[in-house]
């Protein structure tokens, strides 16, 4: 999976602690896996478009460096990758929980 998204963050800042909340939206790029233990070989690349949330908190250890802890999710439509046998219409959060450093330019 790649994502293009672009989102608004909403900071406040306690000292050293910096919470935030974001949300935006964008295209999530979902590409099957061929490899010898693929069964379905006729698998196409599939896009679809996303809701981007999240939140968490930074803490600042220099001007220009933060340590996050992060939650995102996307809402997205669950992919077929060209299959209309495993076609859903349905639509699914992906959870995507992160540990980071960030740089303040």
């Amino acid at each position: 999976m790649q994502e293009a998204t672009g989102a608004y963050v909403f900071g406040m800042t306690f000292k050293r602690f910096n919470p935030f909340l974001e949300a935006g939206g964008g295209t999530l790029i979902f590409t099957p896996v061929l490899d010898n233990g693929t069964k379905e070989l006729g698998t196409k690349g599939t896009k679809g478009l996303a809701g981007l949330f999240g939140g968490g908190l930074a803490y600042e250890l220099s001007p220009s460096f933060d340590i996050r802890a992060e939650y995102r999710g996307f809402l997205v439509k669950t992919p077929a990758f060209g299959e209309p046998n495993i076609v859903t219409n349905r639509y699914e959060v992906l959870s995507m929980p992160t540990l980071g450093v960030a740089y303040h330019f």
